[in-house]
């Protein structure tokens, strides 16, 4: 198999370096983003608890007036008050909007259609009652979702946590070397050559994603500009 042309052999000294680089990242990054995890969870809690409280009081609220309609329209009075099916109820909303928070996008979110407000609107496109409609359920849908966007995204950040903390620098520090020593993008396959043949790419290739900069291309892998001078200062910096 012919080598890549622009694919330089690395030096012990270049590997050590990415090696330190790389262990210093994962003792603090991996704090760092349990930490960030322990918060938004903390937070996350208190506003969904409001949310729970909130949406139990909105159906209480609810099922008194609808009550108080029948009452009117039968003059027979309603004497139960449904509280554990009113509690059921408020569980499957805050499960749906769980349900809402993981399938959607971060860009789908707040994402309000055209011709909801009047500042917008001319002769030619007067205001839609449909989409002001819609622009105003998303808005609420967006504000009772912030618990569990903020427990989704701790649960996100404890993930990152744990796989920083199990980072295998080694395999990934000869790969960062390679590609540092590299003017274009480098084929996965003569990346593959470059690791002990114990080591599987595709669990390579799954770490490498969590170290910033690394741009994963259909004909290789390559480093961002910022990734490589970053890297080029840490590895050119006198002893």
């Amino acid at each position: 198999m012919n080598e890549h042309p622009n694919t330089k052999v690395s030096s012990s000294l270049l590997e050590t370096q990415l090696t330190e680089w790389l262990r210093r990242k994962r003792r603090l990054e991996g704090p760092a983003y349990l930490l960030g995890a322990i918060g938004m969870l903390f937070f996350g809690l208190l506003v969904f608890a409001a949310t729970a409280l909130f949406t139990f009081v909105a159906f209480c609220i609810g099922w008194a007036g609808m009550a108080a309609g029948w009452q009117v329209v039968t003059n027979q009075p309603v004497w139960s008050f449904p509280q554990t099916g009113i509690a059921w109820l408020t569980a499957a909303f805050l499960a749906l909007l769980f349900v809402q928070t993981a399938r959607s996008n971060w860009w789908e979110r707040g994402d309000i259609p055209e011709g909801v407000w009047s500042i917008y609107s001319s002769r030619d496109n007067p205001p839609s009652a449909t989409a002001t409609a819609v622009g105003i359920g998303r808005v609420a849908t967006d504000i009772l979702s912030t618990g569990p966007r903020l427990l989704y995204s701790a649960w996100l950040t404890f993930g990152k946590s744990r796989r920083r903390w199990q980072l295998n620098v080694g395999p990934s520090a000869r790969v960062l070397a390679v590609l540092l020593n590299a003017d274009k993008s480098v084929p996965r396959p003569l990346l593959a050559e470059q690791l002990p043949p114990a080591l599987h790419w595709p669990n390579v290739e799954r770490e490498l994603h969590e170290i910033e900069g690394v741009h994963f291309l259909e004909r290789g892998l390559t480093l961002s500009q910022e990734l490589r001078s970053e890297l080029n200062q840490i590895t050119h910096a006198p002893a």
